[in-house]
């Protein structure tokens, strides 16, 4: 169980380093309070991270000192420890307590600020109370009107309170501010779903496919294509699911059997066989 995990981004395998931190982060393998960073020598990393769903600590690029490392660990480690006693609250599904504590930590650490208003919302949001939350993401669009996590949160209080249409036109107005935002996409999806607009909520998570090409997204474009008969796009999709993680440790034999499947479901029993 380590405590900080520094992790090259090429590391001369089928598996690469993004996929090793989404290994790790979707099979419960880190500790809440391990620390993740990147280092790369791509400079146009920063696109993969912001638009990364399992995103590191933090990255840095080479080549990297030990006088670098350490002042962003300085920080890192700064602001775990302000938000130690809210982070120990929402670890064991206490959200009611994580919200009275994060009214404590924004008198005494204002400087995180916009963390903690982040967490009590999301937090009012599992006590089942979107209208408490509602008011806190406005609060903080109040301050900075650019905040797409914040407008993406009201979107999600929307949709709890069952105004699907205002729901809707929120998720929208986060993708026209940032259209690399992935949560929106997956949100608007969910909404469009909800609304019976099959085609709409593939379409959504087509296009986040195109901003992260990777096999959990792939899937995702499978799941929804199969459900809405759509088989010729769920062949492509889990053909592209396979083929992105082919060797990796995110390879998920489910993918291939969907796939078989899926050449059964068209016809082509000697294809399912071989796949």
């Amino acid at each position: 169980s380590y405590d900080i995990i520094v992790c090259d981004y090429n590391m001369n395998k089928d598996t690469n380093g993004q996929q090793l931190l989404e290994y790790l982060r979707s099979q419960n393998l880190l500790s809440p309070s391990a620390i993740f960073i990147m280092v790369t020598a791509e400079n146009n990393y920063t696109l993969v991270a912001s638009a990364a769903e399992f995103q590191p600590d933090a990255y840095m690029v080479k080549p990297l000192t030990g006088g670098k490392l350490l002042e962003r660990l300085d920080r890192l480690l700064d602001k775990q420890n302000a938000l130690k006693a809210v982070s120990s609250k929402i670890n064991r599904k206490d959200y009611a307590g994580a919200v009275a504590e994060c009214d404590v930590v924004m008198q005494s650490e204002p400087k995180w600020a916009a963390e903690v208003i982040k967490i009590k919302a999301s937090s009012l949001l599992e006590l089942g109370k979107p209208d408490e939350a509602l008011a806190v993401y406005q609060k903080a669009l109040s301050l900075r009107d650019d905040l797409v996590w914040a407008k993406l949160g009201v979107a999600r209080c929307y949709l709890m309170s069952g105004d699907l249409n205002e729901a809707k036109l929120a998720a929208k107005d986060v993708l026209t501010l940032s259209s690399q935002y992935i949560p929106a996409y997956d949100l608007l999806a969910k909404i469009s779903e909800a609304l019976g607009e099959d085609e709409e909520a593939l379409n959504s998570l087509n296009r986040s496919y195109d901003v992260i090409p990777s096999a959990r997204r792939s899937r995702m474009v499978g799941d929804a294509a199969y459900r809405s008969g759509n088989t010729e796009l769920a062949r492509t999709a889990f053909e592209r699911a396979v083929n992105h993680t082919k060797g990796s440790v995110t390879a998920y034999p489910s993918d291939v059997i969907s796939l078989a499947q899926i050449h059964i479901d068209l016809g082509n029993a000697n294809l399912a066989l071989e796949t």
